[in-house]
Order: structure tokens, then sequence, then C-alpha cells
């Protein structure tokens, strides 16, 4: 078994759909250890704001076996890939580390280098692994959020109950 986190954001119908996908999650992988959900503007469109936040499980699944389960909840939540004129994204399932594993998994980079740009990936990333080491920095997440520019991309924390939601 391998430890896993996934980065998870929507900017339509973002608490239903995140509901849905961490409904689908558990019931593939058991149970996740879920982050805060921040919501943040776009970053580099004029979409709507994003909901974003981290969950973490064991898989026995390779990390292309997992991407590819991943696809799968995003293509049944009517996720719209490639050129397409609408900055709705129902749900996106991002695997930003796979255990200890450095590499690339098809276009994948893991660990994904947004981590340490990213605020809404780092935030929620440095609540459910506060003292996991960054392999190219060397510090615990923790420590890189506490040292993150945050001005220049804020986050606001939001309190959802998503379990009421996808039932």
């Amino acid at each position: 078994m391998v430890r896993v986190y996934l980065a998870i954001a929507s900017n339509f119908q973002a608490e239903i759909n995140i509901a849905v996908a961490i409904d689908k999650l558990q019931a593939k992988f058991g149970d996740l250890l879920i982050s805060t959900t921040y919501q943040n503007q776009a970053v580099d469109t004029q979409a709507d704001q994003y909901f974003n936040l981290v969950v973490s499980f064991n898989t026995a699944l390779s990390a292309a076996a997992l991407i590819a389960e991943l696809k799968t909840v995003e293509d049944a939540q009517s996720r719209l890939r490639g050129q397409t004129t609408s900055t709705e994204v129902s749900i996106d399932l991002d695997l930003i580390l796979y255990g200890d594993f450095q590499g690339c998994v098809g276009h994948r980079v893991i660990p994904s280098p947004d981590i340490l740009v990213q605020s809404f990936i780092l935030a929620p990333l440095s609540e459910v692994a506060a003292d996991k080491l960054d392999r190219f920095s060397g510090q615990n997440y923790a420590s890189l959020w506490k040292a993150f520019d945050q001005s220049h991309h804020p986050l606001t924390k939001v309190m959802i109950n998503f379990a009421s939601l996808s039932s």
C-alpha cells in the first residue's frame, strides 16, 4: 500500500461536485483524510471562484491505474476536457503525491511542481501532510506553508459538510 495525496478542485456547483467525488473516492479507497476546503479566485482565467482541498488515502493501485480511476470519476461528473469555451470545471482530481515516487506518469509530474507555487494546493496539503518532507526543499509542508507569500493569491476557508450534500 502507498499513501497518496490528491488535489480536488471545482468551480461549478462546487459543493455538490466535490461531495460526489469524495463519496466515490471513499467507496473505492475507504477512509479519506480530508483537509479544510478553501475558496480562491481562478488563476490565469476569468472563471468563477474555485473550491480546493486535498485528500489522502492508501491504495494498492499503481500511479497510472490511480490516475485512470480519477479520470473515470471526473468523466462521470461531466468533466469537460480539451479546447472549450467553458470556464466551468465540475471536478478536477489531480494526483500530487504518490508515496515517495518521483518521476513522470503519462504527462503528470509527481510530486506535482504546483505544490510549491500554488497556495490552493500547499495550504490544504500542509494540513493533511504537515510533517511530510518536500523532496525538493527538504522542508515539511507545514513549514513551507508558513513561509509562503500568502498575499499573492489569498485563500478563504470554507466550512462545508460534504456528507450532508451527497446524500
